[in-house]
């Protein structure tokens, strides 16, 4: 729902529609939910797809797990805050465990569950994550980076407003209009 927010995809405009009796994003649950049925009709073609999926969706969760794990342990080492619970001195060395087990164990997705490999027990997983890595290299070419500046901030306080929603202009008027001088950058 948050990438149709965002204007990610096509016709994302159908997918964020909200339900306004129940407040929920009833395009995104709907077009899930087909998606979804298709998926789960491909294992009565056949077990190759239908496993080949699985170590998809599989790899996706491995995936991100993985990437706050690292950021936590790198980039952002320094500057995130410490909650209420963490694991004190044990937290890096756990972090640094944790980050390689899921990285060793994504790429295991990736291979086939049954030697010898013929085409029924090929693993086509890497197949199609290459393939939607091509497409979306090539979305990302040749159409949204020419458009989108990032996710959307949503807040429940109105005088707050995020830079990623504006542009230097509206900043600029609103730094000196003394009308707006509780907007918080």
């Amino acid at each position: 729902f948050a990438m149709a927010r965002d204007g990610v995809f096509p016709l994302s405009i159908y997918l964020r529609w909200i339900f306004e009796p129940t407040k929920t994003p009833l395009g995104n649950v709907i077009f899930v939910f087909f998606i979804d049925s298709l998926l789960l009709l491909l294992q009565l073609a056949s077990e190759t797809a239908f496993s080949a999926i699985l170590s998809i969706a599989t790899l996706g969760f491995q995936i991100s797990y993985f990437m706050p794990i690292l950021f936590r342990c790198t980039t952002a080492r320094r500057s995130f805050p410490v909650g209420e619970f963490n694991l004190g001195r044990f937290g890096l060395p756990i972090a640094i465990i944790s980050a390689t087990w899921l990285f060793i164990t994504s790429i295991i997705m990736f291979f086939p569950s049954e030697y010898p490999v013929t085409k029924d027990s090929m693993n086509y997983a890497v197949v199609i994550v290459g393939g939607v890595f091509l497409l979306a290299a090539m979305y990302w070419i040749f159409s949204a980076r020419h458009w989108f500046i990032g996710p959307k901030r949503t807040t429940t306080n109105s005088n707050e407003i995020s830079l990623n929603q504006t542009n230097i202009s509206d900043i600029n008027e609103i730094k000196t209009s003394p009308s707006l001088i509780h907007v918080r950058l």
